[in-house]
């Protein structure tokens, strides 16, 4: 069983949290979160929109889900970039100083998209007896992390005005 969930986030110029349509695994490619591979903007391989002067926009997901089998609870959780969905203006990638604080910005958001992911597998690792709940109930429960998610990552892009303000950036 697999229900996908996620979010796009405009950094920069605008900032939106949205449901991804497209199931993750779905994609050409994806990169999967991990504490030595940082974003580059070689990632962003997708082609801003018409008319966008600057800016980048990060599609970022996790990929996740739960059941139990034999009476033991499986458990996946990713949290995944989506580079074909992603995209970044010439004028912010090649803006030297700017460029480098986008970057940050942007692997910010996908470091915190994996604290959440985090928190996802210690629901699961520390529910009691989780195996009589239907796949469903469990699936609600990882669904309620990831609001959360949300509303964290639209706290970020609010205190740092999309990686606009130094001091926010360095708090986070």
């Amino acid at each position: 069983m697999h229900l996908p969930s996620g979010f796009t986030l405009a950094i920069l110029l605008a900032a939106a949290v949205v449901p991804l349509a497209q199931d993750p695994r779905g994609a050409d490619e994806v990169i999967v979160w991990s504490p030595t591979r940082k974003l580059d903007w070689k990632d962003f391989k997708g082609k801003p929109p018409a008319g966008t002067l600057g800016g980048a926009l990060s599609a970022i997901s996790h990929d996740y889900a739960a059941g139990c089998r034999d009476q033991v609870l499986q458990v996946r959780v990713q949290t995944v970039f989506m580079p074909r969905q992603s995209w970044v203006t010439y004028r912010i990638a090649s803006s030297g100083l700017a460029s480098r604080v986008g970057l940050v910005h942007e692997q910010i958001h996908f470091d915190l998209a994996e604290v959440y992911a985090r928190r996802i597998r210690k629901l699961f690792r520390e529910l009691r007896d989780p195996c009589p709940r239907s796949d469903a109930e469990l699936m609600s429960m990882a669904e309620e992390v990831i609001k959360d998610h949300w509303t964290a990552q639209r706290r970020y892009d609010t205190e740092t005005e999309n990686g606009q303000v130094g001091r926010g950036q360095e708090d986070w």
